[in-house]
């Protein structure tokens, strides 16, 4: 009789439940060929010409860590296991080298990159990630100058947003909604966008420069700016460099305002994302233009911590039998749904 471990038994049991309202087809990724993936990485089922196509559904398994650089160039979503998870019985699912997403209508959910993201086609939407190096929106790509126009960003913790200037169209109408973008480094956590939406982010610069270079907003242009609370620590007054032409810039918490500074806005308990809940008294609470809070916990797509993709269900208890009845083995799962 074959056997199967209790982690990746109930891997298996998790991934057949979303199976069965995802449309297309799914597919397991795992680099660890012993879990008995459908493909040991993203590029792997790329490359399958016969199974892989557009409207499918890759999902990388808990604990499955990519080494390599991936490229996305089918129009498919792929789902990974959150971020901060903590209260999680199985490790996350991250990719360690650089990915490329080439592929118009992709979307990426719940998925670690440890490193850069480069979006190089259009209507794509990254969604509840956690990205420690830049996302980059039509950056040079294989010989080329892409145009990667539309791209949503959505309820995730990033380093940095940039784009390829500031009058470029390449890289236009960004949206960036219900994000923790927190950056220490030169020119700012959003920069060289063109026509770009924020809305209900955290955006902290925390370089302590006295350049105009770290600053939160670096040539961007032509802007829509709204319920965010926006933070730069080392020097509060400096929030803008060459940003011009600004559509609307309304109600936000900036530290150049009188009282506003982490401390006063947010709870600062916890951990990671946790850390900006806001605290009882913040002046963020209700006061957003839709009646929501300020700030990445607020408005029409509060931010989740820890990044589970919604309708995604995860156990928190499995207890797989010591003795089997012939071949069969009792398996007592108990299973939540993220359902938001």
């Amino acid at each position: 009789m074959k056997t199967t471990s209790m982690k990746q038994f109930v891997a298996v049991a998790l991934l057949a439940i979303v199976a069965t309202t995802a449309q297309g087809k799914s597919w397991r990724i795992n680099n660890d060929v012993t879990k008995n993936p459908d493909f040991v990485d993203i590029n792997a089922a790329m490359a399958s010409t016969s199974e892989v196509a557009d409207g499918d559904t890759l999902y990388l398994d808990p604990g499955c860590g990519l080494t390599s650089e991936q490229t996305i160039s089918k129009r498919v979503t792929v789902i990974g296991c959150g971020y901060f998870r903590a209260d999680a019985p199985h490790a996350m699912a991250s990719i360690v080298n650089n990915v490329y997403i080439a592929a118009p209508y992709a979307k990426v959910v719940g998925v670690i990159f440890c490193n850069r993201v480069d979006v190089v086609a259009s209507q794509v939407t990254l969604e509840r990630c956690k990205v420690s190096g830049e996302i980059r929106i039509a950056p040079y790509y294989k010989g080329t100058y892409p145009t990667a126009q539309n791209v949503t960003i959505r309820q995730c913790y990033a380093t940095k947003v940039t784009g390829v200037g500031k009058t470029e169209l390449r890289s236009a109408y960004c949206r960036i909604e219900n994000c923790m973008v927190l950056h220490n480094g030169y020119y700012g956590p959003i920069s060289e966008l063109y026509f770009p939406t924020i809305k209900n982010c955290y955006l902290r610069e925390n370089y302590n420069s006295n350049t105009e270079y770290s600053n939160i907003f670096c040539r961007i242009s032509h802007h829509t700016i709204i319920n965010n609370i926006i933070i730069n620590v080392p020097r509060s007054g400096q929030i803008w460099y060459d940003t011009p032409d600004a559509e609307l810039v309304q109600n936000n918490l900036i530290s150049s305002t009188e009282g506003i500074t982490e401390a006063n806005v947010f709870a600062l308990t916890g951990a990671d994302d946790r850390r900006y809940q806001l605290k009882e008294d913040s002046p963020a609470i209700g006061a957003g233009t839709d009646g929501t809070d300020i700030g990445p916990y607020g408005g029409a797509t509060p931010y989740v911590a820890g990044g589970l993709p919604a309708f995604h269900p995860y156990y928190t208890k499995a207890v797989i039998s010591p003795r089997s009845e012939g071949d069969n083995v009792k398996v007592s799962l108990q299973i939540k749904m993220q359902n938001d």
